[in-house]
């Protein structure tokens, strides 16, 4: 045990070190994680943090589990409760997928053995952040941004499918919607946005944190180190792959240093459904919470990296063929505003909340 409060030790120290050496770098890093945060993180998370409290406390998860029961549990072997991390992970990104699983297993909705299964494949990139930020920002390309949404959606359920098979004894229990506590809209919006407010600083916190902590890597050249021991990549390759597995943004963002667009579109495949440890690091207390291991987690963003890239690489031809066929517009630079919001997230959105105010109608014309 001593060696590992020596290498904490001296991880602290050089940290602190690196701090101090580059003041003018930890500064300006800082300042393009809050851009990033302002422009891209908030805006993106923050609703969708305040929609799945709501969902949850309203007891909407409980509502649609008997009649998603017949669905999902022959397909994916879990509750039907669970269809709601999924598809909020799926359109608000990391990490909403395992907040919401977290949140439905504390409200007792799901089951541990349905947060082991789910929780390899409801955290997702956002559509925000793989039409927006990589398709358009990066590729000036909304058909890449769009294959990127379809590509990593579809990879996902295979890793879905997958865990269906994870060795699990405990057999699976559904919930009724007479066992599980509900609260009214305004009892649970106030609560709601609190709570979402704090994740969502939560989430802020390491998106800075990596940000400057890659851009002093940088500084003194360990990223570059580390990439020359990746054999058979040119070094803007392996540099980018080291960066994006640290943190995502700050890879997606060095994409451009590829000159080879099939390798850059698979690569940033790849790193939109790896994530990066800052957003495994976020996911990691929701985890916690519900007292499952970790292994299940990294299994299916392992799983769902290494799909997502050679799905891509195979397509990337046609991709290549049919989305290039303009002038490509400048990319875009770290702490440059993000074109987050665009029509279909919007209306994907509105359905939600439709459904969500729609609730009590729907509970007495079904006496639910």
């Amino acid at each position: 045990m001593q060696w590992r409060s020596t290498l904490s030790f001296l991880c602290i120290f050089s940290y602190a070190a690196l701090l101090f050496l580059f003041p003018e770098v930890t500064k300006n890093s800082v300042q393009s994680g809050l851009s990033i945060c302002f422009n891209l993180i908030i805006p993106s998370l923050f609703p969708f943090f305040v929609l799945s409290n709501l969902l949850i406390s309203t007891n909407f998860a409980g509502r649609i589990s008997p009649f998603l029961q017949k669905f999902m549990f022959p397909i994916l072997r879990v509750n039907g409760s669970c269809i709601t991390a999924i598809l909020l992970g799926l359109i608000g990104g990391y990490p909403i997928g395992i907040a919401t699983l977290s949140k439905l297993h504390e409200n007792g909705q799901c089951t541990r053995e349905d947060v082991i299964r789910c929780s390899g494949f409801c955290n997702y990139c956002g559509p925000a952040f793989l039409f927006g930020v990589t398709g358009i920002g990066i590729f000036s390309s909304a058909k890449i941004g769009l294959a990127l949404i379809l590509i990593h959606a579809f990879t996902g359920l295979i890793v879905g499918i997958l865990f269906r098979f994870y060795p699990i004894s405990a057999p699976m229990i559904t919930y009724t919607s007479n066992e599980l506590k509900e609260d009214t809209l305004l009892s649970a919006l106030p609560n709601a946005i609190k709570d979402a407010f704090s994740a969502t600083l939560h989430v802020c916190a390491f998106v800075i944190f990596f940000n400057a902590l890659l851009e002093l890597l940088i500084s003194c050249n360990i990223i570059t180190v580390l990439g020359n021991l990746i054999p058979f990549c040119a070094d803007s390759t392996s540099q980018t792959l080291i960066s994006g597995i640290l943190e995502l943004s700050s890879g997606i963002y060095r994409i451009d240093t590829i000159q080879n667009i099939t390798i850059a579109l698979a690569m940033a495949s790849t790193l939109l459904a790896w994530g990066g440890f800052s957003v495994h690091l976020q996911s990691i207390p929701f985890l916690q919470n519900s007292g499952v291991t970790l292994i299940p987690y990294f299994i299916g963003k392992i799983i769902h990296a290494t799909l997502a890239g050679l799905t891509t690489f195979l397509l990337s031809p046609y991709l290549i063929e049919n989305a290039f066929t303009t002038t490509s517009a400048p990319l875009l630079r770290i702490g440059e505003e993000i074109p987050y919001s665009y029509p279909s997230i919007k209306f994907i959105f509105y359905i939600l909340i439709g459904t969500l105010l729609l609730l009590p109608c729907i509970k007495s014309k079904f006496r639910l």
